[in-house]
């Protein structure tokens, strides 16, 4: 028989099935656009004057976006039977998917259901047991969505029997199934499967008993056919079950409503667990379960039995979902240390289970942290998102550039935020699952999320009514980490198999061993105590590998199972880089914080004794992890949602700022002073929080008050090293005023603001160093503010109403008569020339390597349309680039500072309705010209980038991840390097050929492009959706370009750019006002610290330190962590002032790796290419 009339013969027999028990009925809806009264428009008396509702060409009813309302009614008159099949005694079942924000169902008068944009469909039972005659009077009223239009996407009448018979719609379903398994395995067997179907007595129909029994025969008849696979629940074929509810902590809804649904949803797993024993549910978020356990104890109780009880799986390994691009290696850490220290504290066991599904792509260095942290399985569902290609594997190794390797699953694709129980679609996946891993056993997560809800009880019976056909997979509950296990065992098992039969079969002896093996029955127990085994047998597959130094990929063919060696990039929501840039640079600020004040608070315990602050560092630390989920940190919620967290990053910088003052003034009063140089000078302690030793120009801000006599700019201030030694110094600028003295007694004293720049040369490692300052002015008793304090400036950013009013009064505006002279700024690395009528740089020369850098004008404002997408805050136009708008005018240029250790040129530029503000600064013994950056942003759907064209023409770029580096194509040839055309980086960005390269760095900006001669920046976008005021108002930020040779590893681009967000801290000191005087005693009994002091120095010039902390369980240990940051191997050797040794590593839970002491010779630790290590460490002194 023609294959094509097989297949007709049974898809006719299928459709007739179905007609004698569905119906479409989406072309029988009145409509009325607006809202109205329920009472009124719940009466079939309203509608008679309701038109039919259009549908398009996809049979959809649409209507406009913007939250607007639409009644939409119909009347259901159950009939004596369809296509001649009675109906009476059937359930009566009203099947909907709309597209609504706000969806409410009503029955004859009554609100039955309700819905939103995420539980967005429903099988309503209408009535379980029908009697021809009866009547339903169904409205419903739907709200579109604000930022898209309504629709209602399908609606239909089903029949079906209510208990554990079978019904036409039933074996329609099942046919359909036998069909696609036939056809994907063995498309043989259609003809088998359509010569039975031809045997249906359709003559039968209208004697339902009779009709019922013919089909019940087919049944028989397939299942008991020789040779046939029909039998699928006999084939080893299972769906594994899990019941899920993906909830977004903070999206179109504030934190405060997640509360109410988590609660609401939890309440109904509970609920249906006690009517389906079998029923397995699996939910993430430790920080959930502590505002749960807080606030609910009793609903958290019963929580904690069913995770006894092993029907409630804690799955996420980490305190929230968290945006896993744009976070510090750190932040990763801590998400994943108090995830699991309150998982283990609370539930008694650790995740296993990394479970991701919803995040925006994620870095390659995870599977380190991840496996680190005790963590042995990935999953993931959101790369099936991608817009460009299909990722190949469902199942995997994921290998991180140190070569740490997890067991890593793509979880079946939600796109609308309901996966259900359609015995249909389910069946499908399994199959394509097994078309892509030839594995038997699919996962499948039947619920409602994004905002909650979890599995409906409808869910749950249509599983359970599938369970007893056997032409379905065996359908049954799971758990994740029991799922994972036995797919990574057998993948295991694979792999050793693959081994041994090539290895063996080039020597022609692999019968031979296979028959030894059988006897023995050795090999099952060989292959059965492999795990995590990264080979296997998966058939012919393409396998992505790469070189750990930077994710230069090349294709190979093998039969081993997939190893993926690079981030897992998401070709969607690139915009996340850049959206909301107020999360951005809050994110980068309290990270930084956070690990200056950690750092300097466990320095400060160990030097005086002080109590360490480990209560307001972890709620700190807790603050900034919460906020970095992945629907706040990638700025893609409502307005309220910022609001709160605005609140939470304040609150942090706060705390930490405190921390880290009090820290180092404890720190400070340990030092001994040197002489000072003249009776009158202050001491100024320069504070270095990295971990190598650095030297440069900073700002010392100064408070004086003197008599109105004596002007501010007459004073002469002079600096001092430790040594007496003079040092050059430059008065940046004042801002003399005079003003009331503070007790009203003093009207004779002027008040001015300076400040006072000097080069602050070899700051050791996580060290300081003594510096004078003084002035012509002994005769004078100076107030010099602040004193013994260590001033930690704040983010500033401002609220809505702070915007400034018109164009001319944003930023002061130089004078319009331009001098004659170029604008040329200079030192002994770099010739910096600003181009006169645009305000872009026209030179950047290289004096050390005598070679121009730039190819073009280097830093223009580029700007373009970035508007039409559905996700708007999310993404960016892909076709932006063909939508460029007019270049910036120049508004003006004036120098601010021309001294011998700074220059500071000051361009300001309009770009339509928005002004930037640039300071290009280039200081004394730097190779970096900075851009400082204020923006009066004022746009809509306009995205801009900082755009320097370069004279290098490089294969790669490399690009800055958390502990780490990744290197992307300049030049994409394959469709998935092409998707990488907006990218995520931390601090820098490098494009080097094999000679010269430069540096692109920046404070708090995460999204760039490469070509092989340009670097860009993107610098703000402003979409309207779900937050129309998006980046609206003041922006503070810097970039910075850094030519060099060589390199970027030659060149130190790591620790340059980690030196542009982490500033020395400096103050003045005054011993007068403090318990320390020159040559002072100890106030405690630990010594006293010299003048120039190196507190912690790992020895090492690629390992950059992320912490030093208490240790969670040994107050008197202290873990530091540090990474490998160029693809070699290092030597930590501890170097300390403080007496700091190591004890032993530890994984990033602080559980000892090796428990032995190391002996007094075993000073080195060695450090593996691109490793993190955790050391806990203790202090001898």
């Amino acid at each position: 028989m023609d294959q094509i009339k097989i297949i007709d013969g049974i898809n006719d027999a299928i459709a007739k099935l179905r007609a004698l028990t569905q119906t479409n009925v989406q072309q029988g809806w009145r409509y009325c656009n607006g809202d109205i009264p329920y009472p009124v428009a719940t009466q079939p008396q309203t509608w008679e004057k309701w038109s039919i509702a259009q549908r398009n060409e996809k049979d959809y009813i649409t209507w406009s976006a913007g939250r607007q309302v639409i009644w939409l009614s119909q009347r259901f008159l159950v009939p004596q039977d369809l296509q001649r099949y009675p109906l009476s005694g059937l359930g009566l079942r009203l099947v909907l998917t709309w597209w609504a924000e706000s969806a409410q169902i009503f029955v004859n008068g009554q609100l039955l259901q309700e819905g939103d944009l995420f539980d967005s469909s429903t099988r309503m039972l209408l009535n379980s047991t029908v009697v021809p005659g009866q009547e339903f009077a169904v409205a419903l009223r739907l709200v579109s969505p604000g930022h898209d239009i309504g629709g209602l996407m399908r609606s239909q009448i089903l029949y079906e029997a209510t208990n554990d018979d079978i019904d036409p719609g039933f074996v329609a379903d099942e046919l359909t199934i036998l069909q696609n398994y036939s056809a994907s395995f063995d498309p043989e067997q259609l003809a088998t499967l359509a010569k039975a179907v031809a045997e249906i007595d359709w003559e039968m129909v209208s004697q339902r008993t009779e009709f019922m029994r013919s089909l019940t025969e087919l049944r028989q008849q397939l299942s008991t056919i020789e040779n046939s696979n029909f039998r699928i629940q006999n084939s080893q074929n299972s769906i594994q079950m899990l019941g899920h509810a993906h909830l977004d902590l903070a999206w179109l809804w504030p934190v405060s409503e997640t509360w109410d649904v988590a609660v609401r949803t939890f309440e109904s797993v509970l609920k249906l667990q006690q009517e389906f024993p079998d029923f397995t549910f699996c939910h993430t978020t430790p920080a959930l379960y502590a505002w749960i356990e807080q606030h609910r104890p009793d609903l958290f109780k019963a929580i904690k039995q069913q995770v006894a009880a092993g029907r409630w799986e804690i799955v996420g390994g980490m305190w929230v979902e968290p945006e896993l691009n744009l976070i510090d290696g750190e932040s990763i850490v801590r998400q994943i240390l108090y995830a699991q220290r309150y998982v283990q504290k609370t539930f008694g066991q650790l995740t296993t289970v990394a479970w991701v599904t919803d995040s925006f792509g994620f870095c390659w260095q995870l599977p380190q942290l991840l496996k680190q942290g005790g963590i042995d399985y990935f999953v993931t569902q959101k790369l099936q998102w991608n817009d460009t290609t299909k990722f190949p594997y469902g199942a995997f190794w994921w290998q991180s550039p140190d070569g740490s390797q997890i067991f890593s699953l793509m979880s079946p694709p939600n796109v609308a935020g309901v996966m259900d129980t359609n015995p249909i679609t389910m069946a499908s996946y399994a199959i394509d699952w097994e078309i892509q891993t030839s594995l038997k056993d699919a996962f499948w997560l039947p619920g409602v999320g994004d905002h909650g809800g979890g599995p409906t009880r409808d869910m749950l019976q249509v599983a359970r009514r599938w369970q007893k056909s056997p032409f379905f997979p065996k359908l049954e509950f799971t758990t994740a980490s029991d799922y994972l296990f036995k797919v990574s065992r057998l993948f295991a098992k694979r792999g050793l198999l693959a081994k041994v039969s090539r290895l063996f079969a080039k020597r022609g002896l692999l019968a031979k061993v296979s028959r030894l093996f059988a006897k023995r029955g050795l090999l099952a127990k060989v292959a059965g105590g492999i795990e995590n085994l990264s080979v296997g047998s998966l058939g012919e597959e393409e396998i992505r590998t790469e070189d750990s130094g930077g994710g230069k990929g090349q294709s190979q063919t093998t039969k081993e199972i997939p190893v993926w060696n690079d981030e897992l990039y998401l070709e969607f929501h690139r915009g996340c880089y850049t959206t909301h840039a107020d999360q951005k640079r809050y994110l980068r600020r309290c990270e930084g914080l956070l690990y200056q004040a950690e750092l300097f608070a466990a320095l400060k315990t160990i030097a005086t004794g002080q109590a360490y602050p480990k209560t307001e560092l972890e709620e700190a630390w807790k603050k900034v992890l919460f906020n970095q989920f992945h629907d706040i940190l990638p700025g893609t919620s409502i307005p309220e949602v910022f609001v709160d967290a605005n609140q939470a990053w304040q609150e942090v910088e706060e705390v930490t700022g405190e921390i880290l003052e009090e820290s180092l003034n404890a720190i400070a009063s340990k030092i001994t002073l040197p002489p000072p140089p003249k009776p009158n000078a202050q001491a100024i302690i320069v504070f270095n929080p990295l971990n190598w030793q650095r030297s440069e120009v900073i700002a010392i801000s100064l408070a004086i008050s003197l008599p109105v006599s004596i002007p501010v700019g007459s004073i002469e201030w002079e600096v001092y090293d430790c040594f007496g030694e003079k040092i050059v110094s430059q008065v940046s600028h004042d801002q003399a005023q005079q003003i009331q003295n503070h007790d009203n007694n003093n009207h004779n004293l002027s008040y001015s603001q300076i400040e006072l720049l000097f080069l602050a040369s070899n700051i050791p490692s996580v060290g300081y160093r003594v510096f004078w300052l003084c002035s012509n002015t002994e005769h004078l008793k100076l107030e010099l503010r602040p004193s013994n304090r260590f001033p930690i400036p704040h983010s500033r950013f401002p609220t809505p109403d702070s915007r400034l009013p018109t164009p001319d009064s944003r930023f002061p505006i130089p004078d319009s008569q331009l001098p004659i002279e170029d604008f040329v700024l200079e030192n002994q690395y770099l010739r910096v020339v600003v181009d006169r009528e645009t305000g872009e740089l026209s030179s950047v020369f290289d004096q050390v390597n005598q070679r121009e850098v730039l190819s073009g004008r280097g830093n223009q404002l580029q700007a373009f349309e970035d508007s039409g997408q559905y996700w708007d805050a999310w993404n960016i136009d892909p076709n932006y680039a063909d939508h460029p708008l007019p270049s910036t005018e120049l508004i003006g240029i004036e120098w601010i500072e021309t001294g011998v250790l700074r220059q500071r040129l000051r361009v300001v530029r309009r770009l339509m309705r928005s002004q930037f503000c640039q300071d290009y600064i280039l200081s004394a013994e730097s190779p970096v010209v900075k851009i400082a950056t204020t923006v009066d942003w004022q746009e809509r759907h306009v995205l801009v980038k900082a755009a320097f064209p370069l004279a290098i023409d490089a294969d790669y770029v490399s690009y800055e991840m958390p502990c780490g580096v990744i290197q992307r194509s300049t030049r994409p040839q394959t469709p998935a390097e092409q998707a990488k055309w907006e990218v995520p980086a931390l601090r820098w960005a490098d494009l080097s050929d094999e000679t010269y390269g430069v540096s692109l760095l920046n404070d708090c900006k995460y999204g760039y492009d490469a070509q092989a001669s340009q670097l860009r920046l993107t610098l703000l976008r402003s979409p309207t959706w779900p937050d129309p005021e998006t980046d609206q108002g003041i922006h503070q930020f810097t970039y910075a370009l850094y030519p060099h040779q060589g390199s970027w590893r030659s060149a130190d681009t790591v620790k340059l750019a980690y030196q542009l967000n982490l500033a020395f801290l400096s103050s003045l000191w005054s011993p007068a006002n403090s318990s320390v005087v020159s040559n002072n005693v100890s106030n405690n009994s630990r010594p006293s610290l010299p003048s120039t002091g190196q507190l912690l120095n790992l020895s090492a010039k690629t390992l950059i330190l992320m912490t030093l902390k208490q240790s969670e369980d040994i107050p008197e240990q202290w873990i530091l962590r540090c990474y490998e940051s160029h693809g070699e191997s290092a030597n930590l050797s501890l170097v300390s002032d403080l007496g700091l040794k190591v004890v032993h590593p530890v994984d990033l839970l602080e559980r000892p790796i090796s428990v032995s002491e190391p002996s007094p010779d075993e000073k080195v630790v060695k450090i593996e290419p691109w490793k993190i290590t955790s050391l806990a460490v203790k202090s001898i002194i």
